[in-house]
């Protein structure tokens, strides 16, 4: 193993010790990803050693691909010659691209790999280079032609992990990223909001602080890495909801993060109450208003302490409990007031409160 003097000590986040189970968990159901073999077999229709490689993962690989099949390849050309090394690469791309991406674009990067004249001698240097534990020198010399980080690091990973590499070089894709600069609010973690994820030594201080943090929660490093990544997908639909970019983790915050509201209420089909209380920020100025009457939507449907457990830690602090008397106040005057204006209408509100 390299040990790189550069990297910084990063505390284990207060979210993840919360989630730890989750964590330990997260591989449970995970099943792999749907993906379109006709649409990749007709894009490589015309080059007979890549067809041929496609037809040895699709007979393994039907109609889904998961982490374990993309394992099978990578056991595969350890220690074999370059086709199979080549087929795994290709197998890394399908799982990371699917059905091959919004306008062909996974289509397209993968031909443009896989057409690179420097192909053969970077993934075989790669492999050098993380089986040795070399990942910052693997990472600064992988260069292919469509192919970018977020898809390389899923190449590191399957090699690190057979080759048993310690740390392991993990995925750092855009929803990991998303996760990162989600958990940037939290005390000590202001780091991830300050790093573009775009250098080597931003992704080697990625790879040691997950495996510092799974040693902290006795798990394996990629079980925290998938969980960012299915968290991370929380993030970015928080982000196109709010129209900002997600720079701050609203978990650690003073008060209720109504944009985690929103997407907790539609998981639990209470979407019609949630824009019920997000419209009242058009007529009514006080957000704590919106912040107390999501916590009474989610104590009356009994998935309060849920909530606060996965979006809102702070709840459960002294600060957090103090807030919440205000919400308690501040709701209690507002449903009667609106009791009082409704006098022989029913319901009388919409939350059912």
């Amino acid at each position: 193993m390299i040990i790189y003097n550069d990297t910084i000590n990063i505390p284990l986040p207060q979210y993840l010790k919360m989630r730890r189970d989750e964590i330990l968990s997260v591989f449970d159901n995970a099943s792999g990803w749907d993906y379109n073999p006709k649409a990749w077999q007709q894009w490589f229709a015309d080059d007979s050693v890549i067809k041929d490689d496609l037809n040895k993962i699709i007979e393994k690989c039907p109609t889904k691909i998961s982490r374990y099949d993309v394992r099978y390849f990578a056991s595969q050309a350890h220690s074999a010659g370059y086709d199979e090394l080549r087929r795994l690469f290709l197998t890394c791309m399908i799982w990371g691209w699917g059905n091959g991406g919004k306008y062909n674009r996974g289509l397209k990067n993968t031909k443009a790999a896989l057409s690179d004249a420097g192909l053969r001698e970077v993934l075989s240097k790669t492999v050098k280079l993380i089986s040795g534990g070399q990942i910052i020198e693997a990472y600064m010399e992988f260069k292919l032609h469509g192919c970018g980080s977020a898809f390389f690091t899923k190449f590191f990973y399957f090699i690190g992990n057979e080759y048993n590499v310690k740390p392991l070089p993990l995925i750092l894709d855009s929803r990991v990223k998303n996760f990162l600069r989600y958990l940037s609010r939290e005390n000590g973690q202001e780091i991830w909001g300050k790093l573009s994820f775009s250098k080597a030594e931003e992704y080697v201080q990625f790879v040691y602080t997950i495996d510092s943090w799974a040693k902290e929660l006795q798990c394996l490093p990629d079980n925290i890495e998938y969980f960012m990544f299915k968290e991370g997908k929380i993030a970015r639909k928080i982000t196109l909801i709010t129209g900002k970019e997600v720079k701050k983790m609203d978990v650690g915050s003073e008060r209720l993060p109504t944009d985690a509201a929103l997407i907790f209420s539609k998981e639990k089909g209470l979407q019609q109450e949630a824009s019920y209380i997000d419209s009242l920020k058009d007529i009514v100025s006080s957000y704590r208003l919106r912040e107390a009457l999501f916590m009474k939507l989610f104590q009356k449907h009994q998935c309060w302490d849920e909530f606060k457990e996965k979006h809102w830690m702070n709840g459960n602090a002294e600060n957090g409990k103090k807030r919440v008397k205000q919400y308690e106040n501040l709701s209690k005057h507002f449903l009667e007031y609106l009791k009082e204006i409704s006098i022989g209408q029913k319901p009388w509100n919409p939350l059912g409160l």
